[in-house]
Formats: C-alpha cells, sequence, structure tokens
C-alpha cells in the first residue's frame, strides 16, 4: 500500500498537468486573440483577429507564432503604427491587411492620405508595407493651392511632380521621396533647387526605414501606384 500511495500521487500531478495544458490551449488563444483585436480596434473596423503559438502556454510569456488581422478600414498616424509594432514584438510573423486605410498626420503639412488594400507584414523584425495610392486621393490631402502626382521611373525611391504659388508665380519642383540613414526625406531634384534642401517626411528612433518604391497600376496615366515600404524595427 505504501508503494501505492506515491504511484497516485504521480498519476495525480500528471493528470492535473495534463487538464491544465488542454485548458490553456482552449482558453489563452482566444483571450490573446481579443487583446489584439481591443488593439488595433482603437483605429479602426476589425474584421477578424487569428493567432497560433504551439503549445499555447507560450502566451504566457507573451511568445506567439503567427498572427493575423484583417480589418474593413483603419485610420492611424505613422507614429501609432510604430507603436503597435513595438507591441507585436512577441510575434514571430504578423499579418495585417486592411481594404481602407487612412494614414492621418503624415506630415509634410498633408491630411488624411486615403489608401487601399494595404498590407502589412512583420517576419521576426522586418517589416514589409504595401498600398494602392491614387493621385486623386494625394491631392485631396494637400493644402489647397499646391497639387501633386508621382512620376514614373524612381529607382531609388518615389519621384514627385509639386506645384503651387509663391509669390504670385506658379512654381514647379520635382523630388525625390527615399529613405536615407532609417529616415524617409524628401529631397528636391530639380536643377535651381537641387541638394539645397532635405525634408524629413518620417523619422522614428524604433524604427529604421530601408526603402520605399511605387509602381504604376493599369495602364500610364491612370493615376493609381502601388507604394511599397521596407523597414526594421530596431
Amino acid at each position: 500500500m505504501s508503494h501505492r500511495r506515491p504511484l497516485r500521487i504521480a498519476i495525480g500531478i500528471v493528470v492535473v498537468v495534463a487538464l491544465a495544458l488542454g485548458i490553456a490551449q482552449l482558453v489563452l488563444p482566444g483571450i490573446a486573440e481579443k487583446v489584439l483585436r481591443d488593439r488595433v480596434a482603437k483605429y479602426g473596423e476589425v474584421e477578424s483577429v487569428s493567432l497560433e503559438a504551439v503549445p499555447a502556454v507560450e502566451l504566457i510569456w507573451g511568445k506567439v507564432d503567427s498572427a493575423r488581422v484583417v480589418a474593413r478600414s483603419l485610420r492611424i498616424a505613422p507614429d501609432q503604427v510604430v507603436k503597435l509594432l513595438l507591441q507585436a514584438r512577441p510575434v514571430t510573423d504578423l499579418n495585417v491587411t486592411a481594404r481602407r486605410l487612412q494614414l492621418s498626420d503624415p506630415g509634410f503639412g498633408a491630411g488624411a492620405i486615403d489608401l487601399e488594400d494595404a498590407t502589412l507584414v512583420k517576419h521576426g523584425q522586418t517589416i514589409e508595407g504595401s498600398a494602392i495610392l491614387a493621385t486623386a486621393s494625394l491631392q485631396a490631402a494637400l493644402p489647397r493651392g499646391v497639387s501633386a502626382e508621382v512620376l514614373p521611373g524612381g529607382r531609388e525611391g518615389i519621384r514627385v511632380r509639386a506645384s503651387g504659388r509663391l509669390f504670385g508665380f506658379r512654381a514647379y519642383i520635382e523630388a525625390l521621396v527615399h529613405a536615407s540613414e532609417g529616415r524617409l526625406l524628401l529631397t528636391p531634384t530639380s536643377p535651381l533647387i537641387a541638394g539645397i534642401a532635405k525634408v524629413t517626411l518620417f523619422a522614428d528612433p524604433h524604427l529604421e526605414v530601408q526603402s520605399v518604391s511605387a509602381s504604376p497600376l493599369g495602364e500610364a496615366g491612370q493615376g493609381r501606384w502601388r507604394v511599397e515600404v521596407r523597414a526594421r524595427l530596431r
């Protein structure tokens, strides 16, 4: 009898641990999905959230193998995107998609820019983002009297042409939106002012911008571009 009691205790411990792990596998993912949904839902309408952690007990220590968020629409500023990415550091693979994305407070005196079919993918510390930008949406975000358009042929960034009135005259400039030393810059390329001024469009100590590009969608002149950004969390 004395030999059976330790065996029963051991079996009981194994059963309790197994039940605890089973319950964790069922309960913890739902809790983690709600936390993730609530974080993203601050910025818009979330349709679905799913995540995977094997075993689920890893969620207790904040480790997540993969997560996917599908949103109908989001309105978010660049610094808020960085905040979400920092909160998602424990997620190895993260995929966020939004049919409509309003990028608020983009800088350079512009209002919110409407983007379509936006995707953000995080693998480890590497970030890749893409979205469709229409020239009409860019124009609507600019101050009155200022116009801008994306030009084809940007190899090291995104070529843009802007025009506006200055001292009663309409001035035209061409510039390159590009990554430099982890920042996103706008550098004039027009002969008269090339090399004179650079404008920082985005800079954050936690995110290193590595590249930005734009490719036309459909026939030339339709004014729709697939904009892509590559960055890395610091």
